[in-house]
């Protein structure tokens, strides 16, 4: 228990350090990289946060030691008896502090689980409740439509619910759109469906999925859940980039209406394991000017390989020695003269050691 829970705040304190770093590089890479690969480089993070081990590198740094130690050695001039007592030690019970810390972060991790369970049952039993399958209006059919040209060979199942204010998708590996009760033109929920099919293309649930289990192991560290919240932005910055792909100006307009619009209706309670359209009226001005911006950007090769490297560099021990110089005296005490005086003969040698 010892070792995992070191190696658990190790870690924890480790990817802490590349989450600040991230954390304050993100806004400049934004403006120069497209948005899908700043997302999948924080999936590398996610992934070192939630699996601590790593390959280790060990270096080695020698620092000497400016004192000597000097040891002396006297030779016995008898022997003398040791006697030991038995006796009865004290005895007290007393609890190891990785028990105690252990016990804590099992609690944590537990109540974390428990709680986001909680939140999606009854988003379910809500969305079981008053929600209703289409099957054969117009919407279905686009849905069905658009899916087949994005290649999405699995049937996927629209529901309309009071219940959201917002378009969203549901479902790991059987997808399900859940569409509010709202008049669209045949444009905007054409940009709505695309850009929900775009999140099960890209198997977003399952990132956020291991997001949230990186949130769970480490819920003790706060930089996870801003880390967390700037993943989700930057997921909706990547997927509007794939909906506008090649559009004119006139379609990123309707679209940042569309969006400004579902936003303007959104809710707080939003499930867990969901991939919405709308994430809310923070980072608005953030996506309305990515949507805009119709520039070409560079692919962002070199910021995941960056964010490898900082992932290794956290496997890297630098143990410290310390060069010591150690001189041995070795005193002789004889007897020289008659008239009783005492000589004094010494040998002195030299040595150095290395201490941990």
């Amino acid at each position: 228990m010892e070792r995992i829970l070191n190696l658990l705040v190790g870690n924890s304190a480790a990817m802490s350090l590349l989450i600040i770093c991230f954390l304050i590089i993100t806004p400049r890479l934004i403006t120069k990289y497209r948005a899908k690969w700043i997302y999948y480089s924080w999936l590398f993070l996610v992934i070192g946060l939630v699996v601590p081990f790593r390959i280790h590198f060990e270096i080695m740094v020698e620092r000497p030691s400016n004192e000597p130690i000097y040891i002396y050695s006297y030779p016995p001039d008898n022997e003398q008896d040791i006697y030991l007592s038995e006796g009865k030690e004290a005895e007290s019970v007393s609890i190891p502090w990785y028990q105690i810390i252990g016990s804590v972060w099992l609690v944590g991790f537990i109540s974390f689980i428990l709680y986001q369970g909680r939140r999606h049952y009854r988003f379910t039993k809500l969305l079981r409740r008053w929600g209703e399958e289409d099957k054969d209006s117009e919407q279905y059919i686009q849905l069905q439509k658009l899916s087949r040209d994005m290649g999405i060979t699995k049937p996927v199942r629209l529901l309309i619910s009071p219940c959201i204010s917002s378009p969203m998708q549901i479902g790991f590996v059987n997808p399900v759109l859940l569409i509010p009760a709202l008049e669209l033109s045949d444009k905007e929920l054409s940009l709505v469906l695309r850009h929900e099919l775009i999140h099960f293309v890209r198997k977003d649930l399952w990132y956020k999925g291991l997001v949230l289990i990186a949130t769970a192991i480490n819920w003790f560290n706060p930089l996870v859940y801003i880390m967390g919240k700037v993943i989700a932005e930057q997921c909706e910055l990547s997927c509007d980039y794939e909906v506008v792909k090649g559009s004119d100006t006139e379609s990123r307009i309707r679209y940042c209406e569309t969006i400004i619009g579902m936003m303007q209706g959104h809710s707080k309670a939003e499930p867990v394991f969901s991939a919405n359209l709308s994430n809310g009226m923070k980072g608005i001005k953030q996506r309305i000017h990515s949507i805009m911006d119709g520039s070409e950007k560079k692919t962002g090769a070199v910021i995941i390989a960056m964010t490898l490297f900082g992932i290794i560099l956290t496997g890297i021990d630098f143990n410290t020695t310390t060069v010591e110089t150690v001189i041995a005296i070795t005193t002789d005490i004889t007897e020289t003269g008659e008239d009783g005086e005492i000589g004094y003969s010494s040998e002195s040698s030299y040595y150095y050691r290395q201490a941990d």
